[in-house]
């Protein structure tokens, strides 16, 4: 187990990785953080990791261009928006 380590280590040194402590971590986190780890297949720390990547990730852009593009693509769609109230509606139809 100390080899792996050792072995981690330099390989983490040779990439540039960093190490993270979460201090003060509810229970309640911890135990779906462990449980969607298992799910998943990870260890508990590959899961946090992942869930790090996937969350800073939004393709690069700044809000502000992803607005941006939102908004272009709403225009070229030349769809209407709904309402709260057509949703509902839509929701509700066919139901008793």
């Amino acid at each position: 187990m100390q080899v792996k380590r050792m072995f981690l280590n330099s390989i983490r040194k040779v990439i540039g990785m960093s190490t993270l402590t979460i201090k003060d971590l509810d229970d309640w986190i911890y135990s779906r953080l462990r449980h969607q780890a298992k799910r998943n297949r990870r260890s508990i720390v590959a899961e946090a990791a992942m869930i790090l990547e996937q969350a800073l990730s939004v393709s690069g852009q700044s809000e502000e261009e992803l607005l941006a593009l939102t908004r272009a693509l709403r225009e070229s769609s030349n769809a209407s928006i709904t309402s709260h109230e057509e949703l509902i509606s839509m929701r509700d139809e066919g139901r008793p």
